[in-house]
């Protein structure tokens, strides 16, 4: 399948490590399915609350003025990312931020949106 060269502004060597560094299809979905997680308001402020302490439901219901049924289901998608763990502690069970780059990812958004709105 032949390509439109258009307006490259690259050479052949750049043109080739530029496609050779893309990352494969499937790797592409993961990301997608990563980033998917924070496009939701009530996911964010859940990851905006555990990044400062581990919760119950709770806690997170109370906090968030959110019905249980939303914030189990929200953590539940969190959790299948596999950005939000939980562990028992008696009856309770705990929610904890599990992905170390989910705070850095957040302060990044955050910065990006309060320097537009600047």
């Amino acid at each position: 399948m032949a390509f439109y060269r258009g307006c490259l502004t690259v050479d052949e060597r750049q043109e080739r490590s530029i496609i050779d560094s893309l990352p494969p299809h499937y790797a592409l979905e993961d990301i997608a399915r990563f980033f998917g997680v924070f496009s939701d308001g009530t996911r964010l402020k859940i990851l905006s609350a555990l990044s400062m302490k581990e919760l119950c439901v709770a806690d997170l219901c109370f906090l968030l003025s959110t019905e249980q049924s939303t914030v189990s289901h929200q953590l539940r998608l969190l959790k299948d990312a596999g950005i939000v763990t939980c562990r028992k502690a008696g009856r309770l069970t705990l929610y904890a931020i599990s992905n170390p780059y989910v705070a850095d990812v957040m302060m990044t958004g955050a910065r990006q949106v309060t320097r537009r709105r600047k």
